[in-house]
């Protein structure tokens, strides 16, 4: 979930809206953290939440509201946030462990496809309304998915942070050479 889209999803916004070009998404949970493969990720998750109760992480896990369809997630996508940028960048890696990799891709994941209880439906109501809104402006939008592949050569393999994958997750913050490159190679999606 990037705060941006939340910020934007606010009436005080409107007026600015108009200015969005292209939105940079890197490694953002857009559909929360359901379908979770990282049991020892989600061990984590359910303790922050059972010992510190923050608000943040329930939204996430989609434990802020019994009915799954008044969550916060569920409700912040069928709001038109991502609808107001000409160009939609994600960036994702298959190594990060802390954000599902179809949630920070906004795609179908094959834990959902065989899904038929009401969590199945509510994620893909989430995942279609979000690509409802990467496809509008279809014949002069750019969508990008770009997938980051760090190298884990120089990190030890049976490091904690490699483990839980917040090795990955941590270099999206610290390593900003995949940043530099697309602006440099696509510098129409910044002007």
């Amino acid at each position: 979930m990037c705060l941006l889209l939340i910020l934007i999803s606010e009436s005080i916004m409107e007026p600015y809206l108009r200015y969005l070009y292209t939105y940079v998404s890197i490694s953002g949970p857009h559909l929360g953290y359901m379908y979770s493969s990282n049991s020892i990720f989600n061990s984590g998750l359910w303790l922050l939440k059972k010992i510190k109760g923050i608000q943040c992480i329930h939204q996430l896990t989609f434990t802020d509201d019994h009915d799954l369809e008044n969550t916060f997630i569920y409700n912040l996508s069928k709001k038109k946030t991502l609808a107001n940028f000409k160009n939609v960048i994600l960036l994702s890696s298959p190594q990060d462990g802390y954000v599902p990799y179809h949630s920070a891709r906004i795609e179908l994941c094959p834990a959902a496809t065989s899904d038929f209880c009401k969590q199945g439906k509510v994620f893909l109501e989430m995942l279609n309304n979000c690509l409802d809104q990467i496809r509008t402006h279809s014949d002069h939008r750019v969508v990008m998915r770009c997938d980051i592949n760090f190298e884990t050569s120089s990190h030890s393999r049976r490091s904690f942070n490699t483990l839980i994958g917040r090795a990955a997750h941590i270099e999206f913050l610290e390593c900003d050479i995949f940043v530099k490159f697309i602006m440099w190679s696509f510098p129409e999606l910044f002007s």
